[in-house]
């Protein structure tokens, strides 16, 4: 292989580590899934099988709720190539 595929492959694996350890809010979910906040809020973290957010410590009653961005990419592809009954009679 040449050092330039080589070099490739690393900064590939160096951004996929990151984004392992990468923490999204709910705002961050939106902005991938490209739905309203309120949506992902009320829809979409709230589905069976939906990642468990990880729920930091605050002063405040409750904290915060914070995903792995990784986990819900995962999530995601999981449904590549699906469409649900609803939307499939909608259309």
């Amino acid at each position: 292989m040449s050092e330039e595929i080589l070099i490739g492959i690393l900064e590939e694996l160096r951004k996929q580590n990151r984004t392992s350890r990468e923490i999204w809010d709910l705002e961050d979910i939106a902005d991938y899934l490209k739905l309203a906040v309120n949506s992902v809020a009320r829809r979409v973290v709230t589905i069976e099988g939906f990642p468990i957010p990880v729920q930091l410590p605050t002063s405040e009653k409750g904290g915060h709720k914070r995903w792995y961005a990784n986990e819900v990419k995962q999530w995601v592809r999981r449904f590549k190539g699906t469409i649900s009954q609803g939307a499939a009679r909608s259309h």
